[in-house]
């Protein structure tokens, strides 16, 4: 506990010190106080105001009543969520999750469309992250079991048909207030977002360009995921056709495919088939297929029956009582005919119906479930291998590590799935929990995941010689006697001498987590200093292995900053461009990038389709474009276009840093952004009336 309370004030008199150090900097203060939000941590603001009171600095002053606005909010949020404590404390864990599962339909009917819900869906499940971590502070005698689930949610069911308020409704909105109010202050924080006091309270981009270079980014996201679903098509076209012959379930196939995308998608970014999980090889094809067939069995049974009850003007209550009459109308003979109880057949049909927004599973039923596929029975290390695999995805509530999961895993061994829970993307998903075991293995700290960033290096490598690049990845270098260091990707062609300083990330995580990442981004430009020096240290060395003809003196050196994810595209650094991973494999591969321009013109005319209209008539507005000859035919001529520029682009050097520095692989998207979409204003309003307005 000593140790505990020293390390604090260490890192309290550092922050002071910090503080008085920037004093007569008022842009990098503000930008150090909002990276350490101080804002949301009571003991930091306090030091905040102690230092900066007497500061004669607009500016300064200006943060520090934003901040205090901010964390009034915040204090007025958190003080309404902890009203629930003894509620929390009466409610069981399995009625807290059945009462979640039915919360996050409920929000469902309740959004205007998918994309709203989706949008509001990665606040909704670190709701029940924040419910678990204070649920645990009480005692719990036991976790139950499936049948204490099935009675959570027969309540949960009667409550709603009666028209009874859920409990536990209250409190979880309680503690989506919070989360609002910190996603608010974390746009603040690190968007770069204004505070407006004019009327009411605005959170807002400080200009259109400051919002454009963040929904850029997400569109980008959507490129890359439409580019590896449908990419199985191209290069696997008889495990495709496999598919769909001994499939039919249409969803099915859809789902087994999108597993293929998501392997190739893990193999280009990590370079790896399988990875040491606890001790076991798990292979990654099968694990994202596993995890997918979950996924699956809830599009193709659950979430047709929610669309349709929704698209019939239904809320979720009166979706339970609209299928219940459905399915007794069409049934009662039957009913009769069997002597069967009137509400006992409504409970079974409602278990049929709604059981799916919440179960659990033993470990062998999950294995059942995994190897239905399988013509031979597993073998004991298989077995053992998809268990793994299935823990890659699974976080205990007890522990607060939900939303990193697919699952919920009980000490009782068993799985608590809630379909709308899942993770939107399982290669994202799965690529993240490969790179976050970084530091997790014992002795291992950063290392352990020096394989994977090896792997994507000479990827890159390969990328540059296969377009007449002579090319080194993981270079070693030493400059005199002490100093050591490596130069990720080295690619010399006609004069010009490509330096790329790779960098394994997440991919799509947060906004802290994406300003956080920044600033390895901005470390790269140190590293790539050090590698030009390098270079120039040990020209002789390489110019022997790379066989180039010029003096060093006479070669157009272009460094460059490449992670997997596309976030912060839009900057440079100390003049540097910074790219991602897809984008410069595409830029080196024709047909990769005439594929990936394919898919930007189909998601930009479904993106203005989807503006309007229920999601049926989206679906069949989207599918006449795509069958259209008008779409045919424009797509054919781009291709065309495309393929003799993506040519020159990959085998001429001058031609790709003139694609990179004017962004030419994202040009259509960047075109369409006003189009495709815009900053959408969300009203939010606090218990006491308050009303604030921020920008998504």
């Amino acid at each position: 506990m000593a140790k505990k309370k020293n390390k604090k004030n260490k890192k309290d008199i550092e922050f002071v010190k910090t503080l008085k150090l920037l004093a007569n900097d008022s842009d990098q203060l503000i930008a150090y106080l909002k990276g350490s939000q101080a804002i949301l941590k009571s003991r930091l603001w306090e030091m905040v105001h102690a230092e900066l009171d007497e500061s004669s600095s607009e500016e300064i002053r200006q943060f520090l009543e934003d901040g205090d606005m901010l964390r009034k909010l915040h204090d007025e949020a958190l003080e309404g969520a902890n009203r629930y404590q003894s509620l929390l404390k009466e409610l069981s864990w399995e009625m807290v999750l059945a009462s979640f599962a039915a919360y996050l339909e409920a929000w469902y009917f309740n959004a205007k469309n998918d994309q709203q819900y989706e949008s509001k869906r990665n606040n909704l499940i670190p709701v029940l992250q924040r419910v678990a971590v204070k649920k645990n502070q009480f005692p719990r005698k036991n976790w139950g079991s499936r049948q204490s689930i099935d009675s959570a949610l027969d309540s949960i069911r009667d409550s709603l048909l009666n028209g009874e308020p859920i409990k536990a409704y209250s409190l979880f909105a309680a503690w989506d207030a919070v989360l609002e109010v910190e996603a608010i202050i974390k746009d603040f924080c690190y968007k770069g977002w204004e505070v407006s006091h004019a009327s009411g309270l605005d959170i807002k981009p400080e200009s259109l360009d400051a919002w454009k270079a963040w929904a850029l980014t997400n569109h980008k996201f959507q490129i890359i995921d439409r580019f590896y679903r449908e990419f199985p098509y191209i290069i696997y076209p008889e495990i495709v056709e496999d598919i769909q012959e001994r499939m039919d379930n249409e969803v099915t196939v859809t789902q087994r495919i999108e597993a293929l995308g998501g392997y190739i998608f893990i193999q280009e970014m990590l370079g790896v088939d399988e990875v040491e999980f606890e001790g076991v090889t798990v292979d990654l094809r099968e694990t994202i297929d596993l995890i997918g067939r979950f996924d699956s069995c809830y599009k193709s049974n659950y979430l047709p029956f929610m669309e349709r009850m929704k698209n019939e003007g239904l809320d979720y209550a009166n979706s339970i009582v609209q299928t219940m009459q459905d399915q007794i109308s069409q049934n009662m003979d039957a009913c009769i005919r069997q002597g069967l109880n009137p509400i006992a057949y409504h409970k079974e049909i409602m278990g049929n119906v709604h059981h799916p927004c919440i179960s659990v599973r033993t470990s062998d039923e999950m294995l059942e479930m995994m190897m239905q596929y399988d013509q031979i029975p597993p073998d004991a290390a298989r077995r053992k291998a998809c268990l793994t695999a299935l823990e890659l995805f699974a976080g205990p509530p007890h522990m607060g590590g939900v939303d990193n999961g697919q699952f919920m895993r009980t000490p009782k061994n068993n799985y608590i799935i809630i379909p709308r829970f899942f993770h939107g993307d399982v290669k994202t998903a799965l690529l993240n929990r490969i790179v976050r075991k970084k530091g997790s293995e014992k002795g291992k700290g950063k290392a352990g995941n020096k394989p994977y960033s090896a792997n994507m290096e000479h990827s890159l490598a390969q990328r540059f010689e296969s377009q007449g690049y002579k090319a080194i990845a993981s270079w070693d270098y030493k400059n005199g006697e002490s100093q050591k260091g490596e130069v990720d990707v080295i690619a010399y062609k006609d004069g010009y001498l490509f330096i790329v300083e790779a960098k394994l990330t997440y991919f799509r995580t947060d906004v802290e987590a994406i300003y956080r990442h920044e600033q390895e981004l901005e470390g790269a430009v140190g590293q790539l200093n050090r590698a030009l020096e390098a270079i120039k240290a040990n020209f002789n060395e390489l110019r022997q292995s790379l066989m180039i003809n010029e003096d060093l003196s006479d070669l157009q050196i272009v460094p460059l900053i490449v992670s997997n994810s596309p976030e912060f595209d839009f900057k440079k650094y100390s003049g540097i461009p910074k790219l991602s991973q897809f984008e410069l494999q595409c830029l080196l591969d024709p047909g990769a990038f005439i594929f990936a321009k394919t898919q930007m013109s189909i998601y930009n005319e479904y993106c203005k389709l989807t503006l309007c209209g229920n999601q049926e008539e989206q679906r069949t507005a989207v599918e006449k474009l795509m069958q259209g000859d008008q779409f045919v035919l424009e797509n054919k001529k781009k291709q065309e276009q495309y393929l003799a520029e993506a040519e020159l682009i990959a085998s001429q050097p001058e031609r790709l840093i003139g694609a990179i520095n004017s962004k030419y692989f994202w040009q259509e998207l960047e075109e369409n952004t006003d189009v495709v979409s815009g900053p959408i204003e969300q009203t939010f309003t606090m218990k006491n009336g308050d009303e604030i307005r921020y920008v998504v």
